[in-house]
């Protein structure tokens, strides 16, 4: 008898493992599918975070050339102290007449 209860107790151990051994499986498969998604989604982000660089640089490239055009186009550094009080004056008359031709 103590034979067949070692058997027993042998035959209840091997089905605890077996449960063990597939509820492990039901976990690695469970996990696989939570690392498969997240690789997914890192690789949409690294997509994502390239064009958004790329999207920066064109940005940044065009808001340079911009500003290079600006510099071309600044002739008021270029004018003397003279030049701009001159010019501040001629402004000022044309403000005025028209400021008159509105007012009548």
């Amino acid at each position: 008898m103590s034979d067949l209860s070692k058997f027993e107790i042998l035959l209840d151990d091997l089905s605890s493992l077996e449960a063990q051994v597939s509820v492990l499986k039901y976990n690695e498969a469970k996990f696989n599918k939570s690392v498969k998604s997240l690789e997914e989604q890192i690789s949409a982000l690294k997509r994502e975070n390239m064009l958004l660089k790329e999207q920066i640089q064109l940005s940044e490239s065009s808001d340079s050339s911009k500003f290079s055009e600006y510099e071309q186009l600044d002739i008021f550094g270029t004018l003397s102290n003279k030049e701009k009080d001159e010019l501040k004056e001629k402004l000022q008359n044309l403000i005025n007449k028209l400021e008159f031709h509105l007012s009548s």
